[in-house]
């Protein structure tokens, strides 16, 4: 997968990878293909096992390599693995939920408790 790709050649390393594929004859393809992968995400983090997608591929080579069939459009590839190291959060100065939630009317500030 790591040839097929012109920014994901990192994915040589990982433990393995994914091709998230979809159809275009179905509404909100791209939107399904999107939850599938975060699915595949969250649920490998619980595990203790990282992610990363890429979207720069060779079209065309992958479709010939992994034989995928033109109807179905590459949506997202992602590789999956355990870390080389602990990850630790750093703490971050976010912006607060009052600042970027709006009740029922953009303008409209939402007061959290």
């Amino acid at each position: 997968m790591a040839e097929d790709s012109s920014s994901g050649t990192w994915v040589s390393g990982a433990n393995f990878a994914v091709i998230v594929l979809a159809d275009q004859s179905f509404r909100f393809n791209m939107l399904d293909a999107g939850r599938a992968l975060q699915s595949m995400q969250l649920t490998a983090w619980a595990e203790g096992i990282g992610s990363g997608l890429f979207t720069g591929i060779r079209e065309e080579k992958m479709r010939y390599d992994f034989n995928i069939p033109n109807e179905l459009v590459i949506a997202v590839t992602a590789g999956f693995g355990y870390p080389l190291r602990t990850s630790i959060g750093k703490a971050k100065n976010r912006v607060s939920l009052n600042g970027i939630v709006y009740h029922q009317r953009f303008e409209t500030r939402y007061i959290s408790e």
